[in-house]
């Protein structure tokens, strides 16, 4: 059996065994969170929320964790789901990594695994060779940029010589196999063979999420190659997409996470600088333009991004251009104004970090930003006409209709035109028009209520753990699944049902692995959590008030009916099913004199 929890990415049932049985709960959190024992379980300040009196708890016979204030609960890999930001596969390759554990992606075949191994060995040579080769020059050279000395070694920047094969000849020594050299984008195939790609540049290392470096951009310094590119960057690879990579996550992610907020920078160098200034929760595209798989990265950080391109005019629409991918992404975007002709590096550099904290304070809406820059070239009301018909063919792709309702809101107040006006153009719009028509009263269905979960419900999901099997088969024979009225109740259940019968026990970080709702595994952790000596009374007991709950339900329903006017006969039906229904109600406990 194989369990798929991405596209084209699948791991065997085996390899995610043995991750959860080298994975010790106490282990894994320890690393976050520092863990005090109290009776059975640990205790510590909880890593997801802000408390100053310890709610978060591990049950190390469980292996479980559960904080108490926020609600957050469930096994080891969804600790590190939660705490790194990661999917499922990407956890289970997180913990692989950190326990020895080879974690092969079914998709992958052998040789393109060993294609990879070879790629990152290779990754890491280079960025060795180029740290070695930083001399005084270029270290001198930097601190005059306003690169201090603890960045250099932070950021581990490093020299590529101005040598068109002395990378190529340190690596022939490796034994690599060319394959390799030919993938990793650090070589140009020339006909007369390999020559290094990166030459006389400043080099910085760009990592994935796994602290692994992937890439590589080169920054030019001297002054007789003004004429070349200012930034070149390796190619994408098979270990290298530039379109999902974000420069600096691997040293900026925890500050990103705290302060709840993300800066989105063009340049490298000015991330370094901002961090500099104590400004870390900063983030640089990798030599492209923002893309929603950067937004999809992102989300599982932050929900606030503020956009802080080059002055430029190309800085100005790229700005804009990445905005609206962050709207259509359901986040908030924010767009902060940098002196024309300058970026953030140039402005830190010659103004200090004061104005470009002010800037921050002052970052305005996506739409107020574009509607300033935009309405500079408005010659009549046509102009702006136009203009609305441009963000209307954006607002189209957003999917949440309320973000659309504050935008569009957003977009009368700045151009005078009336909601309703808006609105009417929107459904107007051929364009995926069914997606965003406009209904005012489905807020309140929106926002759904939590369902109420019963007492005996929860008790249930406690019982399905218990330690007998025969406790369990019990459950299995007698539950009808119609019984549980919560959803979440009944999500939980239908994973727990194929392991009742089993001899081993019912192990609840398999069970949470398998929950895709966040909320089912925040209330499964809870309803475990505690260790309780369980009897078959108990049990028992438990099924028939849930089957009690049903009839009375149902006994309700009939003589609500019997108020209604009814032809006698209909009546006499309804007051003999009343009584067969108490009975049956009454008897319940016959059915288990067996057990």
């Amino acid at each position: 059996m194989l369990i798929k929890k991405q596209k084209m990415a699948r791991i065997s049932e085996h390899i995610i065994e043995q991750v959860r049985q080298n994975a010790d709960i106490h282990d894994v959190v320890s690393n976050y969170v520092e863990l005090k024992k109290r009776g059975r379980n640990f205790f510590g300040l909880c890593p997801f929320h802000n408390e100053k009196t310890p709610s978060f708890s591990i049950n190390v016979d469980k292996q479980i964790y559960k904080c108490f204030g926020c609600g957050k609960g469930g096994g080891t890999i969804n600790f590190i789901m939660d705490v790194e930001r990661l999917d499922f596969v990407d956890a289970i390759k997180y913990l692989g990594n950190k326990y020895n554990i080879k974690v092969e992606i079914e998709h992958q075949s052998k040789s393109s695994q060993d294609l990879f191994n070879q790629l990152y060995l290779l990754h890491d040579i280079a960025n060795k060779y180029y740290k070695n080769n930083l001399n005084d020059e270029i270290v001198t050279l930097l601190k005059n940029r306003n690169i201090k000395q603890a960045s250099i070694e932070k950021f581990e920047i490093g020299l590529a010589l101005n040598d068109r094969d002395s990378f190529l000849k340190l690596v022939r020594n490796e034994k690599l196999k060319s394959d390799s050299l030919k993938n990793s984008g650090l070589f140009i195939d020339h006909e007369k063979g390999y020559l290094d790609r990166f030459r006389d540049r400043i080099m910085l290392p760009i990592y994935n999420h796994f602290n692994k470096i992937i890439a590589f951009s080169g920054r030019i310094y001297s002054e007789q190659n003004k004429s070349m590119a200012k930034y070149l960057n390796s190619p994408e690879s098979p270990i290298y997409n530039k379109r999902k990579i974000l420069y600096g996550m691997n040293i900026n992610k925890n500050d990103i996470i705290d302060s709840k907020s993300v800066i989105i920078v063009e340049g490298y160098f000015d991330l370094i600088q901002l961090y500099q200034e104590n400004i870390k929760n900063v983030l640089a595209v990798s030599g492209t333009a923002f893309t929603n798989q950067h937004a999809t990265a992102i989300s599982k950080l932050c929900k606030k991004i503020y956009i802080a391109y080059d002055g430029d005019n190309a800085g100005v629409e790229a700005a804009i251009r990445a905005g609206y991918i962050v709207l259509k992404n359901s986040l908030d975007a924010k767009i902060i104004t940098i002196p024309n002709g300058w970026d953030p590096d140039d402005w830190i550099q010659k103004e200090g970090a004061e104005p470009f904290q002010k800037a921050i304070q002052n970052a305005v809406s996506l739409l107020k930003f574009h509607y300033q820059n935009e309405s500079k070239k408005f010659n009549d009301e046509r102009d702006k006409i136009e203009f609305i018909n441009t963000v209307i063919i954006e607002l189209i792709d957003i999917n949440n209709v309320l973000d659309v309702e504050l935008l569009v809101k957003e977009l009368s107040e700045l151009t005078g035109y009336s909601i309703d006006n808006i609105f009417n153009t929107i459904e107007q719009t051929k364009i995926n028009r069914q997606k965003y028509k406009r209904s005012r009263n489905q807020e309140s269905e929106i926002n759904t209520k939590s369902e109420s979960i019963s007492v005996v419900e929860k008790e249930f999901i406690m019982f399905c753990f218990s330690k007998k099997l025969k406790h369990r088969e019990l459950i299995k024979k007698h539950l009808n699944t119609n019984w549980l009225q919560s959803n979440m109740i009944k999500n939980i259940y239908e994973e727990i049902y194929m392991h009742l019968s089993s001899k081993n026990l019912v192990e609840p970080e398999i069970i949470m692995n398998e929950l895709k709702n966040e909320r089912e595994r925040d209330l499964m952790a809870e309803l475990i959590f505690k260790n309780i000596q369980i009897n078959e009374k108990m049990i028992i007991d438990c099924l028939i008030r849930l089957e009690k709950n049903i009839l009375q339900n149902e006994l309700n329903e009939l003589r609500n009916k019997l108020k209604q006017n009814m032809p006698d006969d209909d009546s006499t039906k309804i007051i003999k099913e009343i009584n067969d229904m108490q009975k049956e109600k009454n008897n319940l406990h016959n059915k288990y004199v067996d057990e």
